[in-house]
Formats: C-alpha cells, sequence, structure tokens
C-alpha cells in the first residue's frame, strides 16, 4: 500500500504544462506537487497509514473526526502535505534529512494549512502549502512562495451556484473560449480558489472581487489571468494554470514575493 501512495506521488499524472508553468513562476525552479486517488488506496489500512505519517499530535487530531470519510480526506490531505514537502527540502538523489513524522501539518489562524518542523531540527524558511480534496482526489503543493492549488470534481451543482462565483461578463467570455460549459465553470471556480489560498495570509478575498479578464487555452492547460478588484498590496493581478483531467478540474497559481506590508 505504501509503494502505491510513492507511485502516485511523483506527480507523473499532473499536466506537463501546467507543472512547467508553475516552476517557471518559483524563484527556485523547485516546487512539489502531490495527488492521490484515494480508490487506489481503499484497500489500505488507515492505522497504517497513520503509523507512516503522523506524528503523535496528529494522530490524536485524526481520532476527533466522526465521520469515516472526513478522517480519511483529513489523512490523506496531510499524506499529501508531508510527500509534497520532504519532495522539496529533501530532493531526489540527495540523502534524506527529514521523515514525514519530522514534519507536522499545522493550521494558521486564518485557516490556511502551514508546515512546522520538530523544534530539534533546523530549516528555514519552511515552504508554502496548499492542499485540496474534492470527490476522491486529493492534492498538495509546497514550494518556496506563496502558493494555492485547487481540485474540483465537474459535476451539474457548478450550474446551480454560478452566481456566487461567475459574473455575467465572464460567463461570455467562458462561453467565447469553447461552447463545453461545464469545464470551463470548474476552471473559474477552482482558479479564484486557488487565489483564496495563495493570497490567504494577507487579504480575504471573495469570489466575485476576482475578475476573469484573460483564459487561454494550450495543448494540455489553459491560463486564467485575475484582477484583483480588492486591495492586497503589491498583487494587483495573478495568473492561474489549470488542466482537465478524469472529470476533474486542477487550478494552481504562485505568488514568488510576498505582499509587501505598509
Amino acid at each position: 500500500m505504501l509503494s502505491t501512495i510513492h507511485n502516485l506521488a511523483d506527480g507523473a499524472s499532473i499536466a506537463a504544462g501546467l507543472r512547467n508553468f508553475l516552476v517557471s513562476q518559483t524563484p527556485d525552479k523547485h516546487l512539489s506537487i502531490t495527488l492521490i486517488d484515494a480508490d487506489d488506496l481503499k484497500n489500505g489500512a488507515i492505522h497504517e497509514l497513520a503509523d507512516t505519517f503522523l506524528n503523535e499530535p496528529e494522530k490524536r487530531q485524526l481520532e476527533t473526526f466522526t465521520f469515516e470519510k472526513r478522517r480519511y480526506q483529513w489523512l490523506l490531505g496531510r499524506v499529501c502535505a508531508k510527500r509534497s514537502v520532504l519532495n522539496l527540502i529533501d530532493p531526489p538523489g540527495e540523502p534524506p534529512r527529514f521523515s514525514p513524522l519530522d514534519i507536522t501539518i499545522a493550521v494558521a489562524a486564518d485557516g490556511r494549512p502551514i508546515a512546522a518542523l520538530r523544534s530539534t531540527t533546523k530549516l528555514h524558511p519552511l515552504p508554502g502549502i496548499s492542499i485540496s480534496h474534492s470527490g476522491r482526489k486529493i492534492v498538495a503543493l509546497a514550494a518556496n512562495a506563496l502558493c494555492g492549488i485547487d481540485i474540483q470534481l465537474l459535476t451539474d451543482t457548478l450550474f446551480k451556484v454560478r452566481d456566487r462565483f461567475c459574473s455575467d461578463k465572464e460567463s461570455t467570455m467562458l462561453h467565447e473560449a469553447t461552447n463545453d460549459e461545464l469545464p470551463q465553470l470548474g476552471m473559474l471556480w477552482s482558479a479564484k480558489e486557488s487565489v483564496k489560498k495563495c493570497l490567504g495570509e494577507f487579504t480575504t478575498i471573495g469570489f466575485l472581487a476576482m475578475e476573469l479578464t484573460r483564459i487561454e487555452h494550450h495543448q494540455s492547460c489553459a491560463f486564467l489571468e485575475l484582477q484583483l478588484n480588492r486591495s492586497c498590496p503589491g498583487v494587483d493581478s495573478v495568473t492561474v494554470v489549470a488542466s482537465v483531467e478524469d472529470g476533474y478540474c486542477l487550478s494552481a497559481c504562485i505568488v514568488p514575493k510576498a505582499p509587501d506590508h505598509a
């Protein structure tokens, strides 16, 4: 079972165009994305995963979840995040310095996941992380920059909540790009969600305070430029890269520098 996680976590199933764009946006040209399909792990024991990836405080937190689905999502989110952080701080081909038990995935006051190392280890600064899950997919991104990632199962629910995240102008722009409306709505939703996560440390921004100003489709992915209609010092717009595969949309963004503070 653990070998299955390692095989899934190498990013092979993530669109090359998406990964290459994100790498180009990071200051050190290095990041890590881990994507897991829970269906591939349904025969695995939750206790074995917990023993391998969770330290004692995290195990106690896992036990507080009543519903099995939520426990599994939370656990696999930590698995993805820790694998991504380890891939970033212990690059392949180099002797490993850390294990999953050295890392804690904590939650900041604003709700963002953050990575922390045991007090006996020294590494600064720690990478930024972002976690998302939808349906059976769980994904995490780690980078030495502000980052946000979101995965969205493409269902008709997106049509029902369209007014919450898509303006008439944006709807027209999406329709001009392609007549296949559901994937376009999924891209817009997940793109805006990824920006919220990326900038959550500095601003709380609603979906309708981000305006789609450009969308370009390429072979394996699309690029969406979102103008921020709410103040975030140092950031006026963010370009998000998105791909659609297996009935899901995956979107992510990188902001190389932290916004300036007054």
